[in-house]
Protein backbone atom coordinates (compact mmCIF):
# COMPACT_ATOMS: atom_id res chain seq x y z
CA UNK A 1 0.00 0.00 0.00
CA UNK A 2 1.31 3.40 -0.95
CA UNK A 3 0.03 6.39 1.05
CA UNK A 4 0.54 10.00 -0.01
CA UNK A 5 -0.47 12.67 2.46
CA UNK A 6 -0.72 16.36 1.73
CA UNK A 7 -2.14 19.26 3.67
CA UNK A 8 -5.72 18.64 2.49
CA UNK A 9 -5.93 15.00 1.51
CA UNK A 10 -4.68 11.45 1.99
CA UNK A 11 -4.35 9.24 -1.08
CA UNK A 12 -4.12 5.47 -0.64
CA UNK A 13 -2.80 3.62 -3.69
CA UNK A 14 -3.10 -0.16 -3.97
CA UNK A 15 -1.91 -0.45 -7.58
CA UNK A 16 1.15 -2.54 -6.62
CA UNK A 17 -1.09 -4.99 -4.71
CA UNK A 18 -3.58 -5.17 -7.58
CA UNK A 19 -0.83 -5.80 -10.14
CA UNK A 20 0.57 -8.57 -7.93
CA UNK A 21 -2.90 -10.17 -7.71
CA UNK A 22 -3.39 -9.99 -11.47
CA UNK A 23 0.00 -11.61 -11.97
CA UNK A 24 -0.69 -14.29 -9.33
CA UNK A 25 -3.97 -15.34 -10.99
CA UNK A 26 -2.68 -15.10 -14.58
CA UNK A 27 -4.71 -12.03 -15.46
CA UNK A 28 -1.95 -9.47 -16.02
CA UNK A 29 -3.07 -8.91 -19.63
CA UNK A 30 -6.76 -8.32 -18.80
CA UNK A 31 -8.45 -5.10 -19.85
CA UNK A 32 -9.83 -2.62 -17.28
CA UNK A 33 -13.60 -2.46 -16.94
CA UNK A 34 -16.05 -0.13 -15.28
CA UNK A 35 -17.52 -2.11 -12.36
CA UNK A 36 -20.78 -0.17 -12.42
CA UNK A 37 -21.81 -2.02 -15.61
CA UNK A 38 -22.26 -5.29 -13.75
CA UNK A 39 -25.90 -4.47 -12.92
CA UNK A 40 -26.78 -5.40 -16.51
CA UNK A 41 -25.29 -8.88 -16.05
CA UNK A 42 -27.82 -11.69 -15.69
CA UNK A 43 -26.63 -14.83 -13.94
CA UNK A 44 -28.20 -18.19 -14.61
CA UNK A 45 -27.72 -21.90 -13.97
CA UNK A 46 -26.73 -22.38 -17.59
CA UNK A 47 -23.57 -20.35 -16.97
CA UNK A 48 -22.17 -23.14 -14.79
CA UNK A 49 -20.13 -25.79 -16.58
CA UNK A 50 -21.46 -29.34 -16.67
CA UNK A 51 -19.80 -31.75 -14.25
CA UNK A 52 -17.09 -33.72 -16.01
CA UNK A 53 -16.70 -31.28 -18.90
CA UNK A 54 -13.29 -29.85 -19.80
CA UNK A 55 -14.48 -26.43 -18.62
CA UNK A 56 -15.54 -27.92 -15.28
CA UNK A 57 -12.21 -29.71 -14.80
CA UNK A 58 -10.29 -26.54 -15.65
CA UNK A 59 -12.42 -24.49 -13.23
CA UNK A 60 -11.63 -26.94 -10.43
CA UNK A 61 -7.99 -25.87 -10.61
CA UNK A 62 -8.71 -22.17 -10.06
CA UNK A 63 -8.41 -20.66 -6.57
CA UNK A 64 -11.77 -18.84 -6.41
CA UNK A 65 -11.64 -18.51 -2.62
CA UNK A 66 -8.20 -16.91 -2.86
CA UNK A 67 -9.46 -14.38 -5.41
CA UNK A 68 -12.50 -13.57 -3.28
CA UNK A 69 -10.37 -13.10 -0.15
CA UNK A 70 -7.89 -10.89 -1.99
CA UNK A 71 -10.61 -8.69 -3.48
CA UNK A 72 -12.36 -8.51 -0.08
CA UNK A 73 -9.10 -7.13 1.33
CA UNK A 74 -9.18 -4.43 -1.37
CA UNK A 75 -12.82 -3.62 -0.61
CA UNK A 76 -12.19 -3.23 3.10
CA UNK A 77 -8.97 -1.27 2.79
CA UNK A 78 -9.32 1.09 -0.18
CA UNK A 79 -11.87 0.08 -2.85
CA UNK A 80 -15.43 -0.03 -1.48
CA UNK A 81 -16.75 0.37 -5.04
CA UNK A 82 -15.67 -3.23 -5.69
CA UNK A 83 -18.00 -4.57 -2.99
CA UNK A 84 -21.01 -4.92 -5.30
CA UNK A 85 -19.20 -6.81 -8.05
CA UNK A 86 -17.52 -9.00 -5.43
CA UNK A 87 -20.90 -9.92 -3.93
CA UNK A 88 -22.16 -10.95 -7.40
CA UNK A 89 -19.02 -13.04 -7.96
CA UNK A 90 -19.42 -14.71 -4.54
CA UNK A 91 -23.04 -15.56 -5.35
CA UNK A 92 -22.07 -17.10 -8.67
CA UNK A 93 -19.22 -19.15 -7.18
CA UNK A 94 -21.38 -20.23 -4.22
CA UNK A 95 -24.21 -21.28 -6.55
CA UNK A 96 -21.78 -23.26 -8.67
CA UNK A 97 -20.21 -25.00 -5.62
CA UNK A 98 -23.63 -25.90 -4.19
CA UNK A 99 -24.74 -27.24 -7.59
CA UNK A 100 -21.61 -29.38 -7.89
CA UNK A 101 -22.00 -30.69 -4.35
CA UNK A 102 -25.65 -31.57 -4.82
CA UNK A 103 -25.04 -33.31 -8.14
CA UNK A 104 -22.08 -35.29 -6.80
CA UNK A 105 -23.73 -36.27 -3.51
CA UNK A 106 -21.31 -34.28 -1.36
CA UNK A 107 -22.60 -32.56 1.79
CA UNK A 108 -23.28 -28.85 1.58
CA UNK A 109 -20.48 -26.92 3.30
CA UNK A 110 -22.13 -23.49 3.13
Amino acid sequence: MHVVQSKHEVIVDQSVYVKALLRKYGMENCKPSNTSGIDKQKLSKSMCPEIGSDEYNEAQKFDYRGVIGSVMHLCVSTKPDLSYILSIFILLVSFWIIRVQSMSGLPNTF
